[in-house]
């Protein structure tokens, strides 16, 4: 027994390697370049019409575990009078983090029909494409049509592997005067504070992925398949997404827009906490 679980466990091995080191070699190229703004959307939200000029829906972008416990009851507050106005369903992403008070937490306390845009499973399989191996970003080639078909054993496979991949991680630290650690603190003095980031959303400002993050986040595809779901929908909807997803020249706006539907932007932040009325009893 103990002779065929070692063959098992060497046989695993082999294909972790292999998963790893094809994702090496086969991954995309990718610099920090950041995508040029498009130029006709730089709000984040939007009331949006249809070609005839009829209201079909509202886009809010949001940021992502920023709120506080009261803009939080003040933005549910402003998602509800627009449902109890137009009525339709909600749309929302699922938080990245699983916790927090962003859209989905906004989203779960309003009285309608609420859906998400994604399963819970997939969106995790693709913050699972990048793997940080030593000073060296492995990005998988694994694309998004397989995540959503397979997203259970891509997550199972991806933890797996990073049991071992963390393990080399301390060698590596203990040989390179804990290199792999700099690496990691180099990376986030790079990234956007999040404070900067918030900054920015509260004076209507959309804040713009870099072509990584972009790749990581599957933001291309999953774009495409937000404004796939809004053009399906038979009735008015508000759809509650991270504010990154509705600039650039292939965001939700600029897709709508091909479409022929019509936008009058504004501040979601600043009329979300302007919803006061009845927020303090949520």
């Amino acid at each position: 027994m103990m002779n065929i679980l070692l063959v098992l466990y060497a046989v695993f091995l082999m294909i972790s390697s292999v998963f790893i080191l094809v994702g090496y070699f086969l991954g995309p190229t990718l610099s920090s370049k950041v995508e040029e703004r498009c130029q006709d959307f730089t709000d984040t939200g939007y009331r949006v019409k249809n070609a005839d000029g009829e209201a079909v829906g509202l886009l809010l972008g949001t940021a992502h575990l920023s709120l506080n416990p009261c803009e939080s009851a003040q933005m549910t507050q402003f998602i509800q009078n627009s449902v109890d106005e137009n009525g339709g369903v909600v749309l929302t992403e699922i938080e990245p983090e699983f916790i927090g008070l962003g859209p989905d937490a906004c989203a779960k306390n309003v009285n309608g029909l609420k859906s998400h845009f994604e399963p819970l499973i997939v969106q995790r399989a693709f913050l699972n494409r990048s793997i940080i191996v030593g000073e060296i970003i492995i990005h998988l080639p694994v694309s998004y049509k397989f995540l959503t078909m397979f997203p259970l054993e891509f997550v199972m496979v991806f933890k797996a592997i990073m049991a071992h991949v963390k393990s080399f991680n301390m060698l590596y630290d203990r040989f390179t005067d804990n290199a792999y650690t700099q690496f990691l603190i180099n990376r986030r003095k790079k990234a956007a504070d999040n404070s900067v980031i918030f900054k920015r959303y509260m004076e209507n400002d959309v804040f713009m992925l870099s072509e990584e993050d972009r790749y990581i986040l599957c933001m291309a595809e999953r774009d495409a398949h937000y404004v796939n779901t809004l053009l399906n929908q038979d009735n008015h909807w508000v759809a509650l997404v991270g504010a990154s997803h509705l600039s650039g020249k292939h965001g939700i706006c600029a897709q709508l827009k091909a479409q022929g539907y019509q936008f009058e932007g504004f501040s979601v932040y600043q009329e979300g906490i302007a919803s006061k009325e009845g927020a303090e009893g949520a």
